[in-house]
């Protein structure tokens, strides 16, 4: 990490000019409320987030842009790890970003070479100490992008990243809670990848955006081995890819709701993602093997509604229906008997529905020297349906909720 942003500082230029300047922006928000999980309550918590990025502008054409951001969540949430959900109760994320913007000469086209880092910390139970949990990661990674500015297409995007990601502490506890498959390596989660993607921005008229994202991710675990239908530890090691895509519309749909004063803006969202893997799971209890055992494909659309209810007001709703098919894991019942095929049970894999309503308001105060000061009230609630029952490993079936309420402010030069 350390010599990605000293190359990155290289080849910034070495000296400042009299037109260089500074131009910070800092945003911060605290808020307090409730998570429920499965009609269990949290004591009452909170969500803090602060971000500061202090860019430095060499000239029109070259800048400078560190990012470093810290975020807590003290909420219960489903998290995707380690092939499924698990329940995590406290969440401390921080990130650290060094990327320089250069115009090509006097064309659209510009460069934007970039470093970052991050440390996550994800508790799976409260009063848990920060950095011992199992799911603790650092990820850190180098890259670059291309961009090209237009009219029609307001932006378009070429990346490309390398990174690492490690889990520290996941060593000690993997071959007692997830089975065979785990056990065929010593840091089984860690894994680097190289990443590319594509996206642009359309103008499409005055009052509508779309834009697309497509990304594709290729993956390879260094010290986990393939289980083979036997049960047997193959000398190959695992390799996923992973593919995803994300094509958005947004627009002003009123401007009079009702004869009122009211803006509303109207988007949608459709995304779908697959990941495909070599690796395998052998249930050496009921000598069942699963070929492609981390395999799904997911497909999500997302509507949402916002009413600018007059300058300093803003209230939002959304809703996001999403399916999940993992194609040749097998559904359990509560005992763990895989519906296979077997013994006159029908084979079905497992299939996974999620529905998360989410609401928020925003009223922003009059703006000061001194920044933006805003009230936020926000909620959520998911609901999560399969036709697995058997969760020893991995959450399929729960209903939680969220409300938080707070202030934020912002600030820049």
């Amino acid at each position: 990490m350390k010599r990605w942003v000293g190359a990155l500082l290289l080849v910034c230029p070495a000296g400042l000019s009299a037109q260089t300047k500074l131009v910070p922006i800092v945003n911060a928000q605290f808020l307090g409320g409730q998570s429920f999980f499965r009609s269990k309550n949290t004591a009452v918590t909170g969500n803090a987030a602060f971000q500061a990025t202090p860019s430095v502008v060499f000239s029109e054409k070259s800048k400078l842009i560190p990012t470093l951001s810290s975020s807590y969540r003290g909420i219960l949430t489903v998290e995707e790890l380690a092939g499924g959900g698990f329940l995590i109760q406290e969440i401390w994320d921080s990130f650290l970003t060094v990327k320089w913007a250069r115009q090509l000469g006097e064309s659209a086209w510009s460069i934007k070479p970039k470093a970052s880092g991050r440390l996550s910390f994800n508790n799976e139970s409260k009063g848990e100490n920060f950095g011992s949990g199992l799911f603790d990661y650092e990820k850190a990674s180098g890259g670059f992008e291309v961009e090209r500015k237009g009219e029609k297409l307001t932006s378009q995007i070429f990346e490309a990243a390398y990174y690492d990601v490690r889990f520290p502490n996941y060593k000690a506890l993997t071959s007692k809670q997830f089975g065979s498959e785990i056990k065929s390596g010593t840091k089984v989660l860690d894994f680097n990848a190289l990443d590319g993607a594509y996206s642009f921005e359309w103008a499409m008229s005055q009052k509508t955006l779309s834009s697309l994202m497509l990304l594709g991710s290729f993956r390879n675990y260094p010290d986990q081995f393939i289980v083979n239908k036997t049960g047997v530890f193959e000398t190959t090691k695992r390799k996923d890819t992973y593919l995803a895509g994300t094509a958005s519309l947004r627009g002003v749909v009123g401007e009079n709701l009702f004869d009122w004063r009211v803006r509303t803006i109207g988007g949608l969202a459709v995304s779908h993602a697959r990941l495909g893997s070599n690796q395998n799971s052998f249930d050496a209890t009921r000598t069942v093997f699963i070929d492609g055992y981390y395999d799904y494909r997911e497909t999500s659309v997302s509507p949402s509604l916002s009413f600018l209810l007059n300058e300093n007001q803003r209230l939002g709703f959304s809703w996001t229906p999403a399916r999940r098919k993992y194609p040749t894991r097998y559904a359990q019942d509560e005992t763990g008997n895989h519906y296979n095929g077997v013994s006159g049970r029908i084979a079905e894999i497992i299939n996974l529905r999620t529905q998360t309503y989410a609401a928020s308001y925003v009223w922003q105060f009059k703006e000061t020297p001194w920044g933006k000061l805003s009230l936020i009230a926000q909620g959520a609630v998911r609901n999560a349906r399969s036709n697995m029952r058997y969760e020893v490993a991995y959450r399929y079936n729960y209903n939680s909720a969220n409300y938080f309420t707070g202030l934020s402010w912002e600030f820049s030069r």
